[in-house]
C-alpha cells in the first residue's frame, strides 16, 4: 500500500461515493415511478371495465390494458438489473481505493459483513456486527422480483381476458344478465 496515496485517491473516493449515492438514488426513483405506472394502469383497467356493456367488452379492455402492463414490467425489470450492476460496480471501485487508502474500510467491511456475511469488529466498541439471516438476502435481487410478481398478475388479467373472449363465455354470461334482469323486472 503506498504511504501516501496523494489528494487525487480520497477526490477519487469522493466522486465514486457521489455516484453511488447517485445511482441508488435513481434505482428509487425508478421503482417509484414503474410502480406509479403500473398504478395508473390497474386504476385505468378498473375504471374502462366498468365501462363495457358485456363481459366480451370488459374481457377486450383487461386484454388491451394487461398488453400494456406486460412490456413495461419487462422493461422496469431490465432497467433494474443495469442501475444494480452501477452500482455493483460502483462498491468494487470504492472498495479498490479503500484498499489503496489507509483508515478507509467503510466499503470493505460493509463486502465482508453483507456479502460474505463475516463477522465485522469495530475500533472503540467490544460489540461485533454479524448480519442476521433474515437480512443476509440481497435486496436488490429482492427488488428484481417486483417487476415479475406485477407481470405475473398482468398476465393473469391478459389470459383471464383471452379465456373469456375465446370459450364464449362472454355471450353466455350476457345471456345470464339478461335473463336476471327480466326475471327481476317481470317476476
Amino acid at each position: 500500500m503506498d504511504e501516501n496515496p496523494g489528494p487525487d485517491l480520497v477526490v477519487e473516493y469522493q466522486v465514486n461515493v457521489d455516484l453511488w449515492k447517485h445511482d441508488d438514488d435513481l434505482r428509487q426513483q425508478r421503482n417509484h415511478t414503474f410502480l406509479t405506472m403500473n398504478t395508473v394502469l390497474l386504476v385505468a383497467l378498473g375504471s374502462l371495465i366498468t365501462l363495457g356493456d358485456t363481459l366480451g367488452d370488459k374481457a377486450l379492455m383487461a386484454i388491451l390494458i394487461s398488453i400494456f402492463g406486460l412490456p413495461v414490467c419487462y422493461i422496469w425489470n431490465r432497467v433494474q438489473a443495469r442501475n444494480g450492476e452501477y452500482i455493483r460496480f460502483r462498491r468494487y471501485q470504492l472498495r479498490s481505493i479503500e484498499a489503496r487508502l489507509p483508515g478507509f474500510s467503510t466499503f470493505g467491511n460493509q463486502h465482508l459483513a453483507m456479502d460474505l456475511h463475516k463477522q465485522i469488529g469495530f475500533e472503540g466498541i467490544a460489540e461485533k456486527f454479524e448480519i442476521s439471516k433474515s437480512g443476509a438476502g440481497s435486496s436488490t435481487r429482492l427488488e428484481g422480483f417486483l417487476p415479475g410478481v406485477i407481470a405475473g398478475f398482468w398476465l393473469l388479467i391478459l389470459l383471464g381476458g383471452l379465456m373469456i373472449i375465446l370459450s364464449g363465455w362472454s355471450g353466455f354470461y350476457s345471456v345470464i344478465i339478461a335473463g336476471r334482469t327480466a326475471w327481476i323486472l317481470y317476476g
